[in-house]
């Protein structure tokens, strides 16, 4: 549950940062344009990523594998530094996080059944 609520702050944050305008103008609408500004949003996704990462964690202790724990570790080292570079490399380490969630939400589910 940690991890895809993580990787949903994770994602909402990272398209503010990334500026997308479906995220944005609703934000601008109801007054809270303040909060689009790297300095608000940059921490935003390190603590949504650090969620994320707890959640992929437990779910490695759950269920004993650990390539979707590694493969969160390796998109969320490379996110933040990624928004100053390109903004394609930051949607595909975006999906690289949502697989990893995926994986380890469908890999905790069968283990909860042994």
């Amino acid at each position: 549950m940690r991890d895809k609520l993580g990787f949903l702050g994770t994602l909402l944050s990272s398209l503010c940062c990334l500026g997308v305008s479906i995220v944005i103008a609703p934000l601008t609408a109801i007054g809270l344009s303040f909060i689009i500004n790297d300095l608000i949003l940059l921490p935003l996704v390190l603590i949504f990523l650090l969620i994320t990462l707890w959640g992929l964690h437990t779910g490695w202790k759950r269920h004993g594998l650990q390539l979707p724990f590694f493969l969160g570790i390796f998109s969320a080292v490379l996110l933040i530094p990624s928004f100053f570079v390109s903004a394609y490399f930051s949607s595909f380490l975006l999906a690289l996080l949502l697989v990893a969630t995926i994986w380890n939400t469908v890999a905790v589910k069968p283990a909860r059944q042994v």
